[in-house]
């Protein structure tokens, strides 16, 4: 198998005579495939990928006997990314959602050994940046072989950055790729958080969810503003929407502080499926939330006004003398006109309204 290609057995350190992803799965006596470990699929979950964006990862396996094949059951992949037999997803998907594939492994064992697993790739519109921190790097390049931080399966929660080093150096398991001059080059302080989330400072991570759950009913034509929340998780968040209905229009979402705001202009019902992903990239949960915008109030009728107050005074509005006054003109009579005293219970809409009427 292609070097590039064995970057998902990082961290199985042979070199700590501990068994990992990618080897002969523990048989005592070569060729004997019957005492071989049975193969199973390690990855728990996919990364997100960014609609027109490049999108890489790889299928990680353990047990039977290397190498393996890899194939997909049933589902479809996004299109534009397409997997290789020997486990890479790869390409720039050009289609929003969520595509559920069930993969199948199979190793070299004879008999062959299988396995099978559903796993998703969500295609967003949302820009993913790299991890800067251990729990993210260890999403990124170690979970493949040893599972979730903090899972009763994690391998090796004793090893030292010097053993992390010296498997790099001797490219076991194909980590040389995350030294000098390979393809994942990782610093020291990198490899130095992933130990230390090995260790264990990740174990407590609890994946985040939505405490937002409905949102106020909001009025087409008026200003909005709504915040969205969670908890848990790693900060920072980014907020965005995946299927379901689009925001009303008039209303965005700030994505890095969830706040929907903005002026809605339509009435009418959405159905938002809101999506929110931390510091993890392997984490995305989904909150669908309804979002629904009233017809505006309806305003003064203006006629039926001057009908009422001022027809008696003025004539019939196509008639009246009073044409093109101006809502400020007439607020000047009712103060200063003393015949006009009665019509100042009216409100300064309903005033507006007689002047829209008169022009």
């Amino acid at each position: 198998m292609h070097k590039v290609l064995a970057v998902i057995m990082v961290l199985c350190l042979t070199a700590l005579n501990i068994a990992g992803c990618g080897s002969d799965g523990g048989s005592a006596t070569t060729g004997n495939s019957a005492a071989a470990s049975a193969v199973v699929v390690k990855n728990s979950s996919l990364p997100v990928g960014t609609n027109g964006t490049a999108y890489k990862t790889f299928l990680g396996a353990s047990g039977g006997k290397a190498p393996y094949i890899w194939s997909i059951v049933t589902g479809s992949l996004p299109p534009g990314i397409v997997l290789t037999a020997d486990g890479n997803l790869y390409g720039t998907p050009t289609t929003l959602g969520t595509f559920n594939v069930v993969y199948k492994v199979t190793d070299s064992s004879s008999p062959a050994q299988s396995d099978q697993k559903p796993l998703e790739i969500n295609v967003s519109t949302l820009t993913f940046t790299p991890p800067t921190a251990g729990a993210g790097f260890y999403a990124e390049f170690c979970s493949f072989c040893h599972l979730d931080l903090g899972s009763s399966g994690q391998q090796h929660k004793d090893a030292t950055l010097a053993q992390v080093k010296a498997a790099i150096a001797a490219d076991t398991g194909g980590m040389g790729e995350l030294g000098a001059g390979g393809l994942f080059p990782l610093s020291d302080a990198q490899l130095t958080s992933i130990t230390a989330a090995i260790a264990g400072t990740a174990s407590t991570y609890i994946a985040p969810s939505f405490t937002t759950t409905s949102l106020p009913v909001a009025v087409a034509g008026t200003p909005y503003s709504q915040t969205l929340t969670a908890k848990d998780g790693t900060l920072p968040y980014v907020w965005a929407t995946m299927g379901g209905d689009p925001i009303p229009a008039g209303l965005s979402l700030n994505a890095a502080t969830g706040v929907l705001s903005g002026t809605p202009t339509t009435a009418g019902t959405a159905n938002v499926i809101f999506m929110l992903t931390d510091a993890n990239p392997s984490t995305m949960v989904h909150q669908p939330i309804t979002i629904t915008v009233n017809a505006a109030a309806a305003g003064p009728d203006g006629a039926a006004l001057y009908a009422s107050k001022c027809a008696s005074c003025h004539g019939a509005l196509a008639t009246s003398a009073k044409k093109g006054r101006t809502a400020a003109q007439i607020q000047a009579a009712i103060g200063g006109v003393g015949s006009m005293s009665s019509l100042s219970t009216l409100s300064a809409a309903q005033v507006q309204a007689i002047a829209t009427a008169l022009q």
